[in-house]
């Protein structure tokens, strides 16, 4: 894992693609970044064949047509997209998602001081420390507002027979019964340097910039993006850094004021 400073300029730092045989140049797999020609399907290829980790750097000021697709990755990568410009004509723009292992059951009830930060569930076959536990209860934790349930995200960090550790502690207490437990394999991603995500889509389809779901350590660092409904989301994330972030305008659903998330 990197460290709890994960966008440290000793982890995201200047690569020169010509001395580097590690970095990834997306032309490699097709791509063109002229504005006109799509590259989804050459971006879709990219991170396809990839390796977990890679550092990806596009050309420099490049402008990125996504016209087709929505690009989508469970590759955990380090991308710098030096300045470059991404049209977005799909619903989308860029998606990073951890993997989803499997849904467990929980055996004895979580009591806020004596559980502490364990849970015991019907069996732990494939989970792995490191990986990212959502617990969600179907106990609401406000009860003024029908969707606001208790639970939370957070990493596991020890397995001891049925018992699963992890780094934090519940504010609350739950039955057991109520507990639903998905384990992820989270994704890790380092993005830097987008000069414009822009929406292109008309009104309620332009629906996500840049989205990122059940990850850790997620650095975003030098990002502008307008025109989509929300643009940025981060979805059941733990340790995010955000430096130098700015979301423009946020489109409305069903109307054209600006009055979406930003």
């Amino acid at each position: 894992d990197w460290s709890s400073d994960v966008c440290s300029s000793d982890l995201i730092q200047d690569i020169d693609l010509s001395k580097n045989e590690n970095i990834i140049n997306p032309r490699l797999y097709g791509f063109v970044g002229d504005g006109i020609f799509n590259d989804s399907m050459a971006l879709d290829n990219m991170f396809l064949n990839i390796q977990e980790g890679s550092i990806v750097r596009l050309p420099m000021n490049s402008i990125v047509r996504l016209d087709s697709d929505d690009v989508i990755t469970n590759k955990s990568c380090n991308i710098d997209f030096q300045n470059s410009t991404i049209l977005s004509y799909c619903n989308n723009g860029l998606k990073f998602s951890g993997t989803p292992k499997k849904t467990f059951s929980v055996l004895e009830n979580y009591v806020e001081v004596a559980n502490n930060n364990a849970l015991k569930l019907n069996s732990v076959i494939g989970i792995e420390v490191g990986d990212l536990i959502s617990v969600v209860s179907s106990e609401l934790y406000d009860t003024s507002r029908l969707y606001y349930f208790k639970g939370g995200n957070a990493i596991i960090t020890n397995i001891i027979d049925n018992m699963v550790y992890f780094n934090m502690m519940f504010p609350f207490d739950m039955v057991a019964s109520s507990i639903n437990v998905t384990i992820y394999d989270p994704i890790i991603v380092k993005i830097r340097n987008i000069k414009l995500l822009d929406g292109k889509q008309n009104l309620k389809l332009s629906l996500a910039g840049l989205t990122i779901e059940h990850g850790k350590n997620i650095c975003l660092e030098n990002i502008n993006t307008n025109g989509f409904h929300a643009n940025i989301t981060l979805k059941k994330c733990i340790n995010t850094k955000l430096n130098f972030i700015n979301t423009g305008n946020a489109k409305d659903l069903f109307a054209d004021p600006w009055d979406g998330y930003g």
